[in-house]
């Protein structure tokens, strides 16, 4: 079955740009969402818990490096 218009675009985001952003950069977790498209901070979050089994917080911290 093939996802609506409007389930792609999420998709589209997770797949690429919001976990580049989270991995890379130190963005707020609210401009990561505005940059990406989601509209807000708690629709992107519900988006990676449905797809990624994970908050983007926590996403973000497995990319963390620990400091020396």
């Amino acid at each position: 079955m093939r996802n609506k218009p409007k389930e792609r675009i999420p998709a589209m985001a997770i797949g690429g740009t919001a976990r580049e952003l989270l991995e890379a950069t130190q963005i707020p977790i609210e401009g990561v969402a505005a940059e990406t498209g989601f509209g807000s901070a708690d629709a992107m979050r519900h988006h990676f818990r449905v797809r990624l089994g994970t908050s983007p917080a926590n996403y973000r911290a497995a990319f963390r490096v620990p400091a020396h």
